[in-house]
């Protein structure tokens, strides 16, 4: 088995570089500054008709300076990191010279960063189980074999007729960071992934049902076998044929984990400071409100051990930690602060500000989970009378601004407690406020697939749009 070889540990080159970046734009008149450096690499695989279709690498080398003179912003960017003195000093010049014709602002600050050593944060960041060594290695040949497996296992299904995509993913980066009030942090991730489609034929007129199924992890070791991503997406193609609409009323309707997640991505967006500064966002005025029943509790935590968004500290430097968001009596604790839209909110910085290697920082949720539920999907089904799964949404989410909701939607039917057929054609409405505040039923079967890891959620009455 071909392997790429594994790469040296470049953490001392980027902090170096980051602590290079930060004195030179002091040099050239920053009154403060921080820099970044990000180090990245990717793999790509993809299979169909039996044999591999795409295998991709990709690699990155990028750095950023961010200053501030006289109240105002400058940020340069090198999408290949510089390697000389001269090239670190005219980025530093760059960023400066921007800055100088922008418009000063109060709200251009560099924050005192957490009270940790570069050791410290390297041995802090190893700890969380972010990086596994396999995994770095983006070893096509494994990525390949795990393609191809997938594509024979879903096509081994009867009635399924093909597949839309089947592709694995591999990926490693690091991160470094530097400021003008003497942080300086890096830290290193991996993360594989699984992907798999399948196509099945519904009826005699040529329609088609198509439905996927995804696993990702931090390390090889983590993901399940092909053969389960496979079969479950051939699972939930075949569950498809004979889909309908239903008719229009007000009925419970159940979101899966993954619609959930979906959910709630609108609602940690309508939490951004940067929304919330603009007044941009459906939760503007909610700090402190009770926005959700009691009995549940949505945390952010920076901390999990080897969650997808886990870090030591931040984009500008602040030390992570755990923090709820909402309590389990249904209220709002805070909203998703960096330094500039705390700055906006005369609030200080959460400690959620984000950020790439060429970009500005922003205000972002971390590891977010909602915990207190109880039971799983079945069980939800169970104690539904009659009303609806969704397992599929279509169109855009709710209106940053309003919060007012309509996307198509596709699931199953619930009758007397028990999954019935499938559904589609028809459309979801509401407002995202008031949505929250009807979930009356919250499953403990958490999808830890990715960073924003939800449950089975149950709306008691929504308004389900089908046949008149």
């Amino acid at each position: 088995m071909s392997r790429l070889p594994t790469p040296t540990d470049d953490r001392l080159a980027a902090e170096e570089l980051a602590v290079a970046l930060v004195e030179a734009a002091r040099r050239a008149g920053a009154a403060a500054c921080d820099a970044t450096v990000g180090l990245s690499a990717s793999l790509s695989a993809s299979a169909r008709d039996f044999a591999v279709e795409d295998i991709t690498r990709s690699q990155s080398r990028a750095a950023a300076i961010r200053v501030v003179v006289d109240g105002k912003l400058g940020f340069a960017t090198s999408s290949d990191a510089p390697r000389s003195a001269d090239e670190i000093d005219e980025l530093a010049r760059t960023a400066v010279g921007l800055a100088r014709l922008a418009s000063e602002s109060a709200h251009n600050v560099i924050l005192q960063g957490a009270h940790l050593s570069a050791d410290e944060a390297r041995a802090a960041g190893d700890g969380l189980q972010l990086w596994d060594d396999e995994t770095a290695l983006l070893d096509p040949g494994w990525a390949t074999t795990q393609a191809l497996a997938m594509e024979r296992v879903v096509r081994g299904h009867d009635g399924v007729i093909g597949v839309r995509d089947v592709a694995v993913g591999l990926r490693r980066g690091l991160f470094a960071l530097a400021t003008s009030t003497g942080f300086v942090g890096s830290t290193r991730g991996t993360t594989a992934s699984l992907s798999c489609s399948a196509v099945v034929k519904d009826g005699e007129a040529g329609k088609l049902q198509v439905e996927s199924w995804w696993a990702a992890a931090r390390a090889l070791a983590s993901l399940p076998d092909p053969a389960v991503v496979a079969d479950e997406a051939a699972r939930r193609a075949l569950a498809r044929r004979g889909a309908r609409a239903v008719s229009s009323g007000t009925m419970p309707v159940i979101f899966d984990a993954a619609m959930a997640r979906g959910f709630f991505a609108g609602v940690i967006g309508a939490l951004s400071g940067s929304a919330v500064a603009r007044r941009q966002s459906w939760l503007a005025d909610g700090l402190g409100e009770v926005i959700m029943p009691a009995g549940t509790v949505l945390y952010d935590d920076p901390l999990l051990s080897g969650g997808f968004a886990s870090r030591v500290f931040d984009g500008e430097g602040q030390a992570s930690r755990r923090q709820v968001i909402v309590d389990d009596s249904g209220r709002l604790l805070t909203f998703l602060l960096d330094a500039q839209s705390g700055a906006r909110l005369g609030r200080p910085s959460t400690g959620h500000a984000a950020r790439g290697a060429t970009s500005l920082p922003h205000p972002s949720s971390t590891n977010t989970t909602m915990s207190g539920g109880r039971g799983d999907l079945a069980s939800i089904i169970a104690e539904t009378k009659r009303g609806l799964l969704v397992t599929r949404l279509l169109g855009r989410g709710a209106d940053a601004t309003t919060g007012d909701l309509s996307r198509g939607a596709a699931g199953f039917v619930i009758e007397d407690g028990e999954i019935g057929h499938p559904v589609e054609g028809v459309t979801i409405a509401g407002n995202a406020r008031d949505m929250l505040k009807a979930i009356d039923r919250v499953g403990a079967d958490v999808d830890e697939r990715s960073a924003l890891r939800l449950p089975t959620i149950r709306f008691a009455a929504l308004s389900v749009g089908g046949t008149t």
